[in-house]
């Protein structure tokens, strides 16, 4: 029955359709509302790679997290000729950031600062004690992990300029990275690092050139619990201690807090241990030296010299710059998780008035390991009665060669630890191991050089590195990166004639279905 067009049917009609768009509205409201909750739909993905969504284990972790969790990102372009590898791992990174988001929204909520907002971007670092950007930062409110893009997130192979072959991104390492830091954030408790003080130790907290004020925030950063322990007035160990630092003491230790250091090594604790930059405090009873001595590692006196080389290639003595040590791959241990990842970057961490060590008798039980060792041409400068040092070679009595600047001591736990419940809590194997390592450079945690650089900057990653590897986070979590398969249109001959094809068809038929229309509605 054909409807008058007086005003009352068109209002008639204009209500009509308003009540349609209303409950449209409404039933669209409802129904996503209910895909929000928990239980009223089901996640397929149709994908041929699976690319929405995540790694099964990846997937458990997500499920498992206690508290909610954030990740927010700073990424930057890299300059060159990084730019194409760094965006290529920027772009999965955060593609799987936000697949494990949709997939988990009410687990993992994903922020992208865009660091062209300078002022904003830098508080928000700020706030996260974040010192650098292409960082991931994942927080739950109670601990923090930060993913570096070389050094947790891809392997990078650097070319060949020679050959003209630019970088590239050889291994995407994001899937595993996340799983471990899911991992961290899931533990209840963070790594407990102590910094011993009373005995003229670096300052923890100073903001001078040869303080750990940027080693304090780093390691906070990256998601560590840091406090003091002062021997002279307390001399047994916090109870909740996992990593004791000791830094350059310049008097020795009361016999006492030996004790409890070496009862807290015998039930598998860990310490980091920089020798004293004094020839006075170096050795004797008390000091690091005698300390480590009972664990197989020996302190050798005087530091490391390495000549420089002048603009003409020859090599220069009698600067004290020959006490600055540039340590690449070929001085690192390419299978120790302290360097296997600065080894396979390429990278090259700096040291300054560096103490060398020599292996002796391994614990029982247990391994001596060469962690970082000098250039062949170095030689061990040895100060004169006066304490001074020349930095020129003496063969007759200075040892030259390549010298051990960081060993690393692991031997199975004498004694069973005091709670048998915290075995296993990190999810590793090795939890009821001692791990000893000595480090012969105190200037490599300092702040630095300058306001804006120096060596805790140069040297972050093995540093950091160092205190994962005693804490026991370099996880064993292995997790099938998901595969990443660009599917190209061929613009190319047939290609390009079929895509101009598609590309008319469809706003052909479009125009033809509305001239039928029209048409009908003429008649």
């Amino acid at each position: 029955m054909r409807r008058g067009t007086g005003t009352w049917t068109r209002l008639s009609i204009g209500l009509e359709v308003a009540l349609v768009v209303a409950l449209a509205a409404f039933a669209a409201g409802i129904l996503t509302w209910l895909s929000t909750r928990p239980g009223w739909w089901k996640r397929v993905d149709l994908t041929a790679e699976r690319r929405q969504t995540v790694d099964a284990g990846l997937a458990a972790l997500l499920a498992k997290l206690p508290r909610p969790a954030t990740a927010e990102v700073f990424f930057r372009r890299l300059d060159p000729p990084l730019t194409e590898a760094g965006a290529e791992a920027q772009g999965r990174m955060l593609e799987l950031l936000i697949v494990a988001s949709n997939q988990f929204s009410e687990k993992l909520a994903v922020i992208d600062h865009d660091l062209t907002d300078v002022a904003a971007a830098a508080a928000r670092m700020q706030e996260l004690g974040l010192e650098e950007p292409n960082v991931v930062a994942l927080h739950d409110g109670q601990h923090q992990v930060v993913l570096r893009l070389w050094h947790d997130l891809a392997r990078l192979d650097p070319g060949n300029p020679a050959m003209r072959a630019p970088p590239r991104l050889e291994a995407f390492l994001g899937d595993q990275a996340l799983g471990n830091a899911l991992l961290e954030l899931g533990i209840d408790r963070a790594p407990a690092v102590y910094f011993s003080t009373g005995q003229g130790e670096r300052d923890l907290y100073g903001t001078e050139l040869f303080d750990l004020g940027s080693l304090h925030s780093a390691l906070v950063a990256d998601g560590f619990r840091v406090d003091t322990w002062n021997a002279g007035v307390d001399p047994e160990l916090p109870a909740d201690c996992d990593v004791l630092v000791v830094v350059d003491p310049a008097q020795p230790f009361p016999q006492a807090a030996l004790e409890s250091m070496q009862r807290f090594a015998a039930r598998g604790g860990r310490l980091l241990i920089v020798p004293s930059q004094s020839q006075a405090a170096l050795d004797g009873p008390g000091s690091m030296a005698a300390f480590l001595r009972t664990y197989g590692i020996e302190v050798q006196a005087g530091f490391v010299g390495h000549p420089l080389v002048s603009n003409l290639g020859q090599p220069t003595f009698g600067d004290p710059r020959c006490g600055v040590l540039s340590i690449g791959p070929e001085g690192m241990d390419r299978n120790h998780p302290v360097t296997e990842s600065l080894w396979s970057l390429e990278r090259r961490v700096v040291l300054s008035s560096a103490r060398a060590f020599r292996r002796g008798t391994a614990p029982e039980n247990g391994v001596l390991l060469d962690v970082l060792r000098s250039p062949p041409a170095a030689w061990l400068d040895l100060p004169d009665a006066e304490g001074h040092l020349d930095w020129r070679p003496h063969p007759r009595h200075e040892e030259s060669g390549s010298f051990i600047l960081m060993l690393a001591a692991a031997f199975e736990a004498p004694e069973p630890p005091v709670d048998q419940a915290e075995l296993g809590e990190l999810g590793v194997d090795e939890q009821h191991v001692t791990r000893i390592l000595a480090f012969g450079s105190p200037d490599a945690f300092a702040n630095g050089q300058s306001a804006n650089t120096g060596p805790i900057d140069v040297n972050r990653d093995l540093v950091l590195n160092a205190f994962n590897w005693l804490a026991s986070r370099e996880h064993r979590l292995v997790i099938r990166p998901r595969q990443y398969v660009a599917r190209l249109l061929d613009l190319s001959g047939g290609g390009q004639r079929a895509l101009n094809r598609a590309t008319l068809a469809l706003p052909g038929l479009c125009l033809l279905a509305g001239a039928l229309v029209w048409w009908r509605r003429r008649r």
